[in-house]
């Protein structure tokens, strides 16, 4: 004599294996990520300003590890589940798809940058030109400060395809230069001389390897001078630099170089 409950038992007895699958695939999903999660407290428990790091990363590991079960369980009941639901499941899953893309590329970037490390906190960085020193490195995005004080964030995607110059991962030594243009009627010798004293005498720049003058371009109307010179304090480039082109400016007011572009007059 039948019941009502021979159809259920039925499809127990039919789908067992996958059923035994499914409690495997759930207890070992569940065991891995309470060990990943032990793991991260433990990285993170001392470095409290990478808290919010360690939050995201379980986020992660949290949804990661619940679409790998679910997949999973599925996978074990495909024949049972319908063509309707098996189609809504997959558009469901493509829409989410590329709704979390971006999310996911992001946070891979992060996780890239974290382990390669071309950069770390308070790096001092030149991004599209602009220096900046690294407030935070996020899952999601990096913080930069501008020498302004304004802090924006990057994506992560954007900062690991982004062509940057790290001056901290640069050596202790770093060149920089001051270019002038002056007329043709000027002597080079005397101008090159007086140029690298002058960037010798600010202070910051280095000693040793000592500055070195070239011309570097010959101009329609005038020639262009390069001074180079080196510094090994990273986070004082900048009032370096603007102290070195103040001097130059100086030098040549006192020894009447001048600097503005000559201009062509022609006669009538």
């Amino acid at each position: 004599m039948s019941n009502g409950f021979d159809p259920v038992i039925a499809w127990f007895k039919e789908n067992l294996t996958g059923l035994i699958i499914s409690g495997i695939a759930i207890f070992i999903g569940w065991v891995l990520y309470r060990l990943i999660i032990k793991q991260i407290d433990k990285y993170y428990d001392k470095d409290v300003d990478r808290k919010g790091n360690a939050n995201v990363l379980k986020k992660i590991v949290k949804t990661i590890d619940y679409i790998v079960v679910i997949s999973v369980v599925l996978a074990q009941f495909a024949e049972s589940v319908s063509i309707i639901t098996s189609t809504i499941a997959v558009m469901s899953a493509t829409v989410i798809g590329f709704a979390a893309m971006n999310t996911l590329g992001n946070a891979l970037a992060g996780i890239i940058i974290m382990i390669s490390k071309p950069y770390q906190r308070e790096d001092r960085i030149e991004i599209e030109g602009k220096m900046a020193d690294v407030a935070a490195i996020e899952f999601m995005y990096t913080k930069i400060r501008y020498l302004n004080g304004t802090i924006m964030s990057i994506p992560n995607q954007e900062m690991l395809s982004s062509k940057l110059i790290n001056y901290s991962k640069s050596g202790e030594i770093i060149g920089r230069s001051v270019i002038i243009t002056l007329d043709y009627e000027a002597k080079p010798a005397p101008i090159m001389k007086d140029l690298i004293e002058t960037v010798l005498r600010v202070d910051g720049v280095l000693q040793d390897p000592e500055p070195k003058c070239v011309i570097s371009k010959f101009l329609d109307y005038a020639v262009e001078y390069s001074c180079f010179y080196n510094v090994s304090k990273v986070k004082e480039i900048n009032p370096i630099d603007s102290k070195v082109r103040l001097e130059v400016l100086n030098m040549c007011q006192d020894k009447g170089y001048d600097l503005t572009m000559p201009l062509l007059h022609k006669g009538v």
